[in-house]
């Protein structure tokens, strides 16, 4: 294969070379035309499986097939966001552009060169490439500088790995729960609430091409965690045998697959000669730091030998090189090199349990905290309390210099120029995040560092904890509104970066039973998790609040903060139980809304009322859904709540278009889609869009369908919102279908049916599967029909009932012709069942006149005898 063409290129030439025509490539490797078209435009690459069968038809030859597949799954992105339009582009451009929209994750590098280091790069490359090691371990103590090795392999090895890297950093988690959602987030895989996150993990990395790299592990190795980690990584290991795992930790994994690289410091200078003190890799690292405190700092006659004996002290060790080369500006090489030296023997070390390999460093790290001023080293101890560092604001909020107490020669005002003093002495690291805020953070080591000398003042570290938690449930509150709102992308890229902070606040809130806490953080965090999908950490997040509040609102004088609170988890625990045990669910969602009646609450209130009117929806009780509907909106109306007033009139016209006719269910959803474009929150404006179409599509008003649900994919699209993507996308499909192009309708109900399949959403995948058995059906394929028929019907199992009745009713109209009793008897059962929906109910109607009295008697007679609980066991009646 020519290296220098890129897959799409060499596909188009491949194929004129054996005569084929995109259309009969498509053919023979059994996909629709525009899928060849994609991938000669570089738009999309092809599956594995699909690849394979293109070398296959190709005639690729083995010597030539490694290569090949490497090439043609290598990363392709889509031409731009301009090909997200809602006019005039192609379907194909549409969805090519949508699935290119979360690009292959990728690593970014620090902004400083990585010096040294080639022969341990090369032993990273030679263990994951060349000998398909797939769990490769780089150990070493704090400080050696794994994490930056870690990061460079990933940049240099990116190519080699067909769907990305992607860096998790580990030493904010607290909890091996974590885990599995820090690597979903790095790694882009969705966390559907029909699965457990570590299935739903194993599931997106199956069959993917990727190398995870998890950084900073070793505190997650202790009996509380390890043996969750290490069943995680074996999972992993089994499950996605493409996947490579480069993990940075201070102590082995002991895990049979595992290989380790152990780190030494940067190489030292070989003896005292000029040349070896000036080439050494240690010395190159500490002349860097040095000039950037000190831009005039050279190595001469005088200081060659002090730099030489400063890097072998710290044993080549990175972080130590970085702090004692700060120092160049109070102390001179020779003093330097004696405070080291003076410090490793320091009695007050010995307490401190180190092994011999971390004496120097934290001897470094000791003389470097005595050259702070005392503002600084207040600044450094309080910057401890953050997991994932902090912006200013929130490191002026926790200092609080401004309360009685605080230090009383720091201000606010003095606060940057602080921050500057550590960053310039290596102590603080200054990193832009997603939303190009400047954050503040600290080496792992340091913090560590930082946090035992704010625990020699317990008082204080108990003070520093509060105005943490106190300062984030306050800036979670404050991002509510922009999360309901237009800017929810913005919204959740903040919280995303803010999660480890986020976390730690709710357990404190939680630890203390602090009920305005957690009050303060629960509306937001509750949207953030339904719209980011992180339903399962939801779940323990929320049921950790409950038992925390329980004993407190079980007292006579429990606040009436503390009951909304509670109340409030109740409902929700209710609404995570939903698809385990509905009975359950609906008994803790009715105790918290007649609660939360009680005391009065309408925030609240709205918040449980909203989740028990889907419930009812998903049962088919469409007329409680509606009462429920009306009095949350009632409540919305009388607190000025526009958001709260968006849902109920959404949800009602969700309501609508399975009740009620397409005419009376469009009145409704208009309605609904006024509201929810002036209130902005994305999921609302693409739920009511999605709806509107599926209504236009029953009123036969094609162009209309098409419209809106092109527009709710692009919105979709943008915000990642993966479940309205694969909705858009079968409402588009059946246009396609009812135009008669059935390549595009193909291409279309293909890309919903994989999305379903991804979020593991078998209400979407039951109907992506019934909607490709129409389709097969009009292409006039009746085997392939009957096939995605049934394979609808089976999987609405574990669907809502009134899906899975839709589903039913399809297949039996389209077994009319051949099995007609068999048919006509589902029908009646479709037809006699209380949850069907109006649409599958009139296709009984419809076959009235198709069928004799004496026909529909005995349907209806045989239906009576059937004893199925679920529509899927109706499958048997088909031979």
């Amino acid at each position: 294969m020519n290296h220098e063409l890129d897959f799409g290129v060499w596909l188009r030439q491949m194929r004129a070379v054996h005569d084929l025509t995109q259309e009969a490539l498509a053919e023979k490797v059994g996909c629709s035309t525009q899928t060849v078209r994609a991938f000669e435009s570089g738009r999309r690459r092809p599956s594995r499986d699909m690849a394979a069968r293109i070398a296959a038809v190709l005639h690729v030859a083995p010597e030539a097939l490694a290569d090949f597949m490497r090439r043609a799954r290598a990363p392709q992105f889509a031409p731009a966001k301009a090909a997200l339009t809602i006019d005039d582009a192609p379907p194909e451009v549409l969805v090519a552009a949508v699935a290119a929209l979360p690009s292959h994750p990728s690593v970014a590098l620090p902004t400083d060169s990585l010096i040294g280091r080639y022969d341990d790069l090369q032993r990273v490359r030679r263990s994951l490439l060349d000998d398909q090691r797939r769990l490769v371990t780089l150990l070493g103590p704090g400080g050696i500088g794994k994490t930056r090795l870690a990061l460079q392999s990933a940049a240099d090895l990116a190519p080699h790995f067909a769907d990305g890297v992607a860096f998790v950093p580990l030493a904010p988690v607290s909890d091996a729960a974590d885990v599995v959602t820090a690597i979903a987030e790095a790694a882009g895989s969705p966390l559907p609430a029909s699965q457990s996150p570590t299935d739903a993990l194993l599931a997106f990395l199956h069959e993917r091409s990727m190398l995870l790299v998890l950084d900073n592990l070793e505190h997650l190795l202790g009996p509380q965690h390890s043996d969750r980690i290490s069943a995680l990584f074996t999972h992993m290991l089994h499950h996605a045998p493409q996947v490579h795992l480069l993990v940075t930790t201070r102590e082995r994994l002991r895990l049979r697959e595992e290989w380790v690289i152990e780190l030494g410091g940067l190489a030292l200078p070989a003896d005292e000669r000029t040349g070896a003190i000036e080439r050494a890799e240690a010395v190159v690292l500490f002349l860097e730091r040095a000039r950037q405190v000190s831009h005039d700092f050279a190595l001469t006659p005088h200081n060659r030998a002090a730099v030489a004996q400063i890097c072998r002290l710290l044993g080549g060790a990175p972080l130590g090189i970085e702090l004692a080369a700060s120092w160049v500006r109070v102390l001179s090489c020779e003093e330097i090199a004696a405070e080291i030296a003076h410090g490793t023997d320091m009695e007050m070390l010995s307490d401190r349990n180190l092994p011999a390999r971390h004496r120097s460093l934290y001897a470094v790290m000791e003389h470097s905290w005595q050259l702070l001023s005392a503002d600084e080293q207040y600044v450094l101890a309080r910057m401890a309390v953050f997991r994932g560092g902090g912006t200013r604001e929130a490191v002026a909020a926790v200092l609080a210099p401004d309360m009685p107490g605080a230090h009383p020669r720091l201000s606010k005002r003095l606060l940057l120029p602080l921050l500057a003093a550590l960053v310039d002495k290596s102590l603080v690291r200054r990193a832009t995040d997603t939303n190009a805020v400047t954050r503040y953070d600290l080496h792992e080591l340091v913090r560590q560092y930082a946090a035992a000398r704010l625990a020699e003042h317990t008082g204080e570290q108990a003070a520093v904890a509060a105005r943490h938690a106190t300062y984030y449930a306050e800036w979670v509150a404050h991002q509510e509104s922009i999360l309901k709102s237009a800017r929810q992308k913005q919204a959740v890229q903040a919280m995303i970066a803010e999660i480890d902070n986020i976390r730690a606040a709710w357990r404190w809130g939680c630890a203390e039973r602090n009920p305005r806490v957690l009050l303060q953080m629960f509306f937001t965090l509750d949207w953030f998790y339904e719209v980011h999908g992180w339903n399962t950490e939801a779940e323990a997040l929320f049921a950790q609040g409950n038992a925390a509040l329980r004993p407190v609102v079980e007292l006579a004088d429990a606040s009436n903060e503390a009951q909304t609170c509670y109340w409030l988890l109740v409902g929700r625990e209710g609404w995570h139980a939903l698809r385990r045990d509905p009975s359950y669910a609906a008994r803790r969602m009715h105790e918290a809304a007649t609660t939360l009646r009680q005391i009065n609450m309408y925030g609240g209130l709205m918040h449980v009322i909203k989740g028990l009117a889907y419930l009812q929806i998903f049962a088919g009780d469409y007329t409680s859904a509606e009462q429920l509907l009306d009095e949350a909106l009632a409540l919305a109306q009388a607190v000025d709540n526009a958001w709260a007033r968006s849902v109920a009139l959404v949800v009602r016209g969700v309501l609508e278009t399975l009740r009620s006719d397409a005419a009376t269910a469009r009145q409704h959803l208009n309605r609904a889609l006024a509201v929810a474009r002036a209130v902005g929150d994305p999921r609302h404006v693409t739920l009511t869009l999605n709806y509107f179409g599926v209504t236009a599509l029953n009123l036969g008003q094609l162009d209309e369908a098409e419209r809106a649900c092109r527009e709710a994919l692009t919105i979709a699209a943008e915000h990642q919102d993966r479940f309205q993507m694969s909705l858009s996308l079968q409402s588009l499909g059946r246009v396609a279908l009812l135009r008669g192009d059935h390549a595009e309708s193909e291409w279309l109900l293909h890309e919903s049916l994989s999305i379903a399949r991804d979020i593991s959403d078998r209400w979407l995948e039951a109907q992506a599967l019934g909607r490709l058995g129409m389709l097969a059906s009009a292409r006039g394929n009746r085997v392939r029909a009957r096939q995605f028929h049934r394979a609808a019907v089976a999987t609405a199992a574990a669907a809502p009932l009134p899906i899975a009745l839709d589903e039913l009713a399809a297949l039996a109209e389209f077994e009319l012709a051949d099995q007609p009793g068999a048919a006509l008897t589902a029908l009646a059962y479709v037809q006699s069942h209380p949850l069907t929906r109006p649409a599958a109910r009139a296709r009984w109607h419809a076959v009235l006149s198709c069928s004799s009295a004496e026909q529909h008697a005995d349907a209806d007679a045989a239906a009576k005898g059937l004893t199925a609980q679920s529509p899927s066991a109706l499958l048997a009646l088909f031979s």
